[in-house]
């Protein structure tokens, strides 16, 4: 999970004096940051916009590793395509960074299951 480390609250304390006498204590809030804070949810609500629909496809041999490492790469290209005018943008990173981990492991589970099929396939042909 990413932190926005510019965000600062400072509390501070006075007291209302009246002839040396303290008659009361106010509290003033600052918070420091949320210009950026603004910014980051700005940007990714636009970000969230543009991946609506359908991000790109790609084909792959499901029988040969480099195939499914290359078609890792093509996804995550697109991935980053969509992303990189967000590169400064750590929340929108982190959520690049899981939306390319979640489609890499589809890749991978698809290409197992794949190879499942075709060897059971084989098996019930070879019976």
């Amino acid at each position: 999970m990413c932190t926005v480390n510019e965000l600062t609250c400072y509390y501070y304390y006075n007291f209302i004096k009246i002839d040396s006498h303290e008659i009361g204590v106010y509290k003033m809030f600052e918070i420091k940051g949320l210009d950026q804070l603004n910014k980051i949810l700005s940007e990714l609500g636009k970000v969230t916009g543009e991946l609506e629909g359908e991000l790109g496809s790609i084909q792959f041999d499901a029988e040969s590793a480099e195939s499914i490492e290359l078609a890792i790469v093509e996804m995550e290209n697109m991935v980053d395509k969509k992303f990189e005018n967000y590169d400064s943008n750590p929340v929108a990173i982190d959520m690049a960074d899981g939306i390319k981990a979640a489609y890499r492991q589809m890749i991978v589970d698809k290409a197992s299951e794949a190879r499942i099929q075709a060897d059971s396939e084989e098996n019930e042909d070879g019976r």
